[in-house]
């Protein structure tokens, strides 16, 4: 961050800088549970649409005269579901916020002055968790998309099927 010497303020002191540095951690954390449900919600989504799309595939069934593309559009379609799903599985998430007890050692002692320092560092390394947590599942949920749209190409690109019309009459 750029320090502007023109917009220092004398009042502020140590402490209203850490218990600041403080609430930018907490917002963060918040943030990143917020795009983690957010995520979650988008894989389940792609999940229910790659099920439908399946579904029609399977419909089409009687009229696609290459059963190994069906088969292979299929499996598109059902890795795509599975990456989809296992990227919004339950995962060990970290938000800000604890019990009284984490402030024990910090009580007595002259130790009191740690408490924010203490607090910042350890929301600095539950958002480095949460960081690789959150990058994790959009690597899968990022293979769910390839899945699913090479499958959809090879329904659409199938001159045997009459896949074509359905998938297109879904999406009008």
């Amino acid at each position: 961050m750029k320090i502007a010497p023109d917009y220092y303020i004398s009042e502020y002191t140590k402490s209203d800088a850490m218990k600041e540095a403080l609430r930018q951690t907490e917002m963060k954390l918040v943030a990143q549970l917020s795009i983690a449900t957010s995520s979650d919600q988008r894989a389940y989504a792609f999940c229910a649409v790659v099920i439908v799309l399946a579904a029609l595939v399977l419909d089409s069934s009687a009229r696609v005269t290459t059963q190994y593309v069906q088969l292979l559009i299929l499996l598109h379609f059902f890795a795509a579901g599975v990456l989809a799903a296992y990227s919004a599985r339950p995962t060990r998430f970290f938000d800000s916020g604890g019990t009284s007890a984490a402030f024990e050692n910090y009580l007595g002692d002259g130790r009191e002055g740690y408490v924010l320092s203490a607090l910042i560092e350890r929301n600095d390394e539950l958002i480095k968790r949460n960081d690789r947590a959150i990058k994790r599942a959009s690597r899968q949920f990022l293979l769910a998309l390839l899945f699913g749209g090479t499958g959809l190409i090879l329904a659409l690109g199938d001159p045997l099927a009459n896949v074509q019309g359905e998938l297109i009459g879904v999406f009008k």
